[in-house]
């Protein structure tokens, strides 16, 4: 190597080589530029969102039609058309709301273009700068804000009323205003406006739009400052949102969602905030933080009356803190204290939850739109972030809003937005790819060790193609509770829920009347099902308003009644109207669950629960749609029930897998199944247990479907990954679930609930978040820390975000370019450290064993110290080997080193560097640097 280096033509064919390294590395790293990120991609953009499909909903495509379902992601440019006595209700990314009528297309980019039927469009009011949106109806466009406005299209007539607000109206012949109580008619020429002494509202009460939204979330919480100091009575001041982050992790099927917002208290004193949250239905909710000094302190699961106790005294003790507490399944209240003046305060939320797939699709939505007559809240500074894990980009494509963008491997979709006023929610759909195919029956098992039982969970995706099954016939049995509970307004709103569902049908639908008190009787008609006739309802909703109210309500007798007069049916349904409060008969929750799967025993109907009233047994209501294979929906006001009637109608018109059973043997303890024997287009059927034994490898699973009986065998696939560690949390949630139903009351079953949320970590009606400013303040407060082996999993840090993985073309350019920096011989004193550990060990081996056997000797010499051996050891010879200075263009050897050891030279060798410093030169010897090999 010292012969290669010697030679002057090495050393040119060396530095040439050298150079044209650095040029090429300095080409390289000018062209691809990995300073810089590659720019974001747009993904295939969603457009809109179809809250609610009543009926037949077809969706236009290139392939063909395809109908929809409820809570379904549109385009950016769809075109929809309603059946016969179909509804749908869309809502656009500016936050409008369209009802379609039955026999209306329609094509929605940006607007909504009206090509034959009629819609009512409620639009939002118009921030500063911002345009409004423009619909088009024929060939005249109308812009509407803050207003709600009826449009139609037929035989090339158009018109519009507008109901409130003011719309604008142009067309080829001219422009025109058109005000609250007006109707402006185009054809061919200008609009022509005339007043409307008398409107047919034809939405059936979707014009009042003092109704509520469909499910209507609050994905930003709201922050209240309340003065504790301050007299009772005095009104809340809102805090304002100075930044919201939003971190979503999808990976095994769940999906999980941070929230971490600050707020910002613009008043002179200190507050107590009272911070309010609603999470998604189907979400569990998993965590609480707060922020305290620049630090993050998670809360700690605690009994509810400890944890309000605990508070009040950290609050005395000003250690800064916040309680997290129950307020129902979707709510939650915060109290943090203190809000400094002019300060900020930092609250960080995390919920859970399972994605279900589709036909294909799995959907993720982020609430972001504000429930109906209430006014969005304005976030200073937004950003949302989602990341794929697990090979999920690979698996499916990505389709998301227009304002989001993707990066290039599609593990990533970002957006992010200053001074925002949210109007849509966030949407995601994920589309599984031609080849990529998906196990129908999958299962996940945790096991918790020892004897103790394992935690299983089962799910079945019906691969059955329901889509193609034509509509099914909607049959259905009203039941109104017509018991002295409640008042009169009470009373209104059940009629009005039960008129809506009632003209919701279609021709060819039947229906039948009952009323719900001491004893059920059917009020019309006399035998079977009549015709869903105007003439018809008209006749029972009388019978209705006649009946006098009045007695107790006995639930249990009602089922038999009901069931009675649609068995033998093929796909019928049962929709009881009330508060769900038992006052007879049966008032168990296991007892009237118990009664009623004895009664639907061989019947294919199912039962559907709307609670209406201030005061309603939620809990029961939705236990008893769940053991019949329903859905419960709750009803607020007379405004809502046209809503929550469609809602009905076109669950009742979903073609559903009936007299479902699942042969997973024996051994399966403390089973909860989310479906009863019924399996509607777009569920899934998820059953949680705990055993001791083990899953038969394959299931067969029997049922009927669209008239015609199946039974089919799958084989039990396990697909493990993290979804494991969350069934533990899954299984104990829906146990909680349960022991919430139960009729004999809360304080039955308090001690059972307060366990399970101690042992799996979950927010129940006895149990809070309680979350201090430090560890030691929870030490103080003598509050435990547990580490839960049930508690489930985390996706994302609390502190950190999943880094961006770096591109493949960068990391190639940084070899590059560290490979032509790289030093040739020795490193200097000032060069950067070893490339290793090992390399420093060598390097400073030495003087690191001096340094030990210096630290080795006793601290004082107070002691004698003891006699030494004398050494035996061989003294050492110098090493001699040659040493060249080919930098210095010299082959000449250097003279060997001679060993003086009456000379003791100081070495000034740094740590970082084996090479030594030269000895002092003599008059006419060329400098030289040596080095240890």
């Amino acid at each position: 190597m010292a012969g290669f280096f010697a030679s002057s033509r090495n050393k040119r064919w060396l530095g040439l080589g050298v150079l044209l390294l650095a040029v090429g590395s300095a080409t390289a790293l000018a062209i691809v530029k990995p300073w810089k990120k590659p720019p974001p991609v747009q993904s295939e953009r969603l457009g809109a969102n179809l809250e609610l499909a009543a009926g037949e909903v077809l969706l236009t495509t290139a392939s063909g039609s395809e109908r929809l379902l409820s809570r379904t992601p549109l385009p950016e440019t769809a075109e929809l058309s309603t059946g016969p006595g179909a509804r749908a209700l869309v809502r656009l990314s500016d936050g409008s709301r369209v009802f379609l009528r039955d026999g209306t297309k329609v094509k929605i980019a940006g607007g909504v273009a009206l090509q034959a039927g009629q819609i009512w469009v409620e639009a939002p009011p118009l921030e500063e700068g911002q345009k409004a949106v423009v619909h088009t109806v024929g060939d005249a466009e109308v812009s509407l804000s803050a207003g709600g406005a009826s449009l139609s299209f037929e035989s090339g007539e158009a018109q519009v009323y507008v109901a409130e607000g003011l719309a604008i109206v142009s067309a080829a012949g001219g422009r025109a205003e058109v005000e609250a109580g007006e109707r402006a008619t185009v054809k061919g020429g200008a609009p022509s406006v005339e007043p409307v002494a008398f409107w047919d509202d034809w939405t059936g009460g979707m014009g009042d739009r003092a109704g509520g939204g469909i499910r209507a979330g609050a994905g930003s919480g709201a922050l209240y400052a309340v003065d504790r100091a301050a007299p009772p009575g005095t009104p809340a001041l809102p805090l304002s949102i100075q930044r919201q982050t939003v971190r979503v992790a999808l990976e095994d099927e769940i999906a999980e969602t941070l929230v971490d917002q600050r707020f910002f208290n613009p008043s002179s004193a200190a507050v107590e905030g009272w911070y309010w949250f609603t999470v998604p239905e189907d979400a569990l909710l998993v965590s609480f933080a707060l922020e305290t000094n620049g630090q993050l302190v998670e809360g700690e699961i605690v009994e509810r009356k400890q944890a309000a106790a605990t508070y009040e005294a950290a609050v005395r003790r000003d250690n800064d803190p916040a309680l997290l507490e129950w307020i129902d399944a979707r709510t939650v209240r915060a109290r943090i204290y203190p809000v400094p003046p002019a300060g900020e305060r930092r609250v960080v939320l995390r919920y859970q939850q399972l994605m279900v797939e589709s036909e294909g699709k799995r959907r993720y939505s982020y609430p972001l739109a504000a429930p109906r007559g209430r006014e969005a809240a304005s976030i200073e500074e937004f950003s949302l972030e989602v990341q794929l894990r697990g090979g999920l980009e690979q698996d499916y494509e990505l389709a998301t809003l227009g304002e989001a963008r993707v990066s290039t491997d599609g593990r990533q979709v970002t957006m992010r937005r200053s001074g925002y006023t949210p109007r849509a929610d966030f949407e995601l759909e994920l589309t599984r790819k031609p080849d990529r195919t998906r196990v129908p029956l999958r299962a996940n098992r945790f096991g918790a060790g020892g004897d103790q039982a394992s935690y299983v969970m089962v799910r079945f995706a019906p691969d059955l193609d329901m889509a193609t099954l034509p509509a099914p016939r909607g049959d259905v049995v009203v039941v109104v509770d017509t018991s002295a509970a409640g008042d009169p307004s009470e009373q209104q709103t059940k009629l009005a829920v039960a008129e809506a569902l009632l003209r919701s049908l279609s021709a060819g639908d039947k229906f039948a009347v009952m009323s719900a008190d001491v004893a059920a009787k059917v009020l019309y008609p006399e035998e079977g099902l009549a015709e869903a006739t105007p003439e018809a309802i008209s006749a029972a909703l009388e019978r209705v308003a006649a009946h006098a109210a009045g007695g107790a309500t006995d639930l249990g007798a009602i089922f038999e009644q009901a069931l009675a007069r649609v068995h033998g049916l093929e796909q019928p349904a049962v929709v009881y109207v009330g508060d769900g409060l038992a006052t007879s008969g049966e008032r168990s929750g296991e007892a009237l669950a118990e009664r009623l799967r004895r009664s639907m025993t061989g019947s294919r109907a199912r039962l559907y629960t709307v609670g209406v009233g201030a005061e309603i047994d939620a809990a029961m209501l939705g236990r008893l749609a769940r053991v019949g294979g329903g859905e419960s929906l709750r009803v607020e006001g007379p405004e809502q029930a046209v809503v929550r009637a469609l809602e009905l109608s076109g669950a009742l018109k979903t073609p559903t897998i009936t007299d479902l059973e699942l042969g997973l043997g024996e051994g399966l303890d403390d089973v909860f199944i989310s479906a009863g024997g019924k399996l509607s287009r777009g569920q899934e059927l998820v059953l949680l247990a705990r055993t001791h034994h083990d899953l038969p490898d394959k299931v067969t699973i029997s049922g009927r479907l669209g008239g015609s009986a199946f039974s089919k065998e799958y084989p039990l696939a396990y697909v493990g990954g993290s979804l494991d560690r969350m069934v533990p949390k899954l299984w104990a949630a829906a146990y909680v679930e349960r022991l919430l139903g139960d009729s004999r009351g809360l304080e039955a079953v308090r001690g059972k609930i307060l366990a399970l949320g101690l042992e799996y970590g979950l927010m129940t009606p006895f149990t809070s978040f309680l979350a201090l400013d430090s560890e030691a303040a929870y030490a103080q407060q003598g509050i435990q820390r547990r580490r839960r082996q049930l508690g489930g999993l985390q996706l994302i840090a609390d502190a950190t975000w999943l880094k961006e993985q770096e591109p493949m073309s960068s990391r190639i350019v940084g070899m590059i370019a560290a490979a032509a920096a790289a030093p040739f011989g020795c490193n200097r004193a000032g060069d950067s450290a070893p490339a290793s550990r090992a390399e420093e060990r060598v390097a400073s081996g030495p003087r690191r064993r001096r340094r030990r056997r210096r630290r080795a000797r006793p601290p004082t010499r107070s002691r004698p110290r003891p006699p030494r051996a004398p050494s035996r050891r061989r003294r050492r010879r110098p090493r001699r080997w040659p040493r060249v200075a080919w930098w210095a263009g010299s082959p000449t050897r250097a003279r060997p080193r001679r060993w003086r050891p009456w000379r003791r030279r100081r070495r000034t060798k740094s740590r970082a560097s084996p090479c030594r410093r030269p000895r002092r030169r003599r008059p006419g010897e060329v400098a030289r640097r040596t080095c240890r090999p």
